[in-house]
């Protein structure tokens, strides 16, 4: 999404995001670039960030892929199921964008996870698996 897109720019600021990245600064050539392309470009802004600071990073990201219309077969060379037989086209098409959501959602979980930790976040891990999951 472009940060002027509703004034949402204005509105990111506005809650203290002091960078806004939108599709234009990531090079997007699409209005709506398939999900893996923006989690691409978030795990490497986190390489980049983890290797240059010790501070936290936090990270909204917001895509586009599976918004509407569904009138039209998003990146149709995709093969990925829809609705079964009978399952009006507009929801078929719905449900092709959501598995295809699901699948670069669950690759960028795994790049996620390759990426190296912070010593104080691998001394958290050790506290979180020690305690259970649960701080005290």
């Amino acid at each position: 999404m472009l940060r002027h897109f509703l004034g949402s720019g204005r509105f990111f600021g506005g809650v203290g995001l002091l960078k806004v990245f939108d599709a234009k600064d990531q090079g997007a050539t699409l209005p709506n670039e398939r999900d893996r392309f923006y989690y691409a470009n978030l795990i490497t802004e986190m390489q980049r960030h983890f290797k240059s600071s010790c501070q936290p990073l936090f990270a909204y990201l917001e895509t586009m892929a599976t918004h509407g219309a569904y009138t039209d077969t998003y990146m149709p060379e995709v093969d990925v199921p829809g609705g079964g037989r009978g399952t009006d086209p507009e929801m078929h098409e719905y449900l092709r964008r959501l598995a295809m959501a699901q699948m670069d959602y669950a690759a960028m979980v795994l790049d996620a996870a390759r990426l190296p930790l912070s010593d104080a976040f691998r001394a958290r891990k050790r506290l979180m698996l020690l305690c259970n999951g649960r701080y005290f």
